[in-house]
């Protein structure tokens, strides 16, 4: 596979795909070999809990103390909550509209999480819609990651990969 190769061909793409990335000028592989991010995301410096810090985003590494849970506040508006902790202390996972969350999680394994530190209405810390791989498994944390421009149907995690 030469440099002017189609990338439907590339394993993963197929029609669907490369026509998402022809959308952003991906035709080829020296197109996607020349597709640089935008920025990058520092993923990698894991913090204790307790030093996080409203308004910051960072990376912990946790355990999970209770599974999601989740509830309705509105007809279509599912909220999903759990809690993590580290030998620091402990803290709030959020995600809304997102009901197959609490099926990736283990009561007591340990997780890596990346998302923006924030207080909720009681003023508890949390972070909401956090990144998250299991520990010993990172892909997407515990590393610096490139953010590349996106169109519909491109998600980070298909263009990084």
């Amino acid at each position: 596979m030469g440099l002017d190769s189609p990338i439907r061909y590339l394993k993963g793409v197929g029609e669907k795909r490369a026509s998402e990335f022809a959308k952003k000028g991906i035709h080829t592989v020296g197109d996607l070999l020349y597709f640089f991010p935008r920025s990058h995301e520092d993923r990698s410096k894991v913090k204790p809990i307790a030093s996080c810090i409203e308004g910051e985003t960072v990376c912990i590494r946790a355990k999970v103390y209770n599974l999601p849970t989740d509830r309705y506040v509105r007809r279509n508006m599912l909220i999903s909550s759990m809690q993590v902790f580290d030998d620091s202390g402990m803290i709030n996972l959020v995600w809304y509209n997102n009901k197959y969350v609490k099926n990736n999680f283990k009561e007591g394994e340990e997780y890596i999480f990346f998302g923006k530190i924030s207080r909720n209405k009681q003023g508890r810390v949390q972070i909401t819609a956090p990144v998250y791989e299991k520990a010993g498994n990172e892909r997407y944390t515990g590393k610096i990651i490139p953010l590349y421009p996106l169109t519909h149907g491109l998600s980070q995690k298909i263009v990084q990969s």
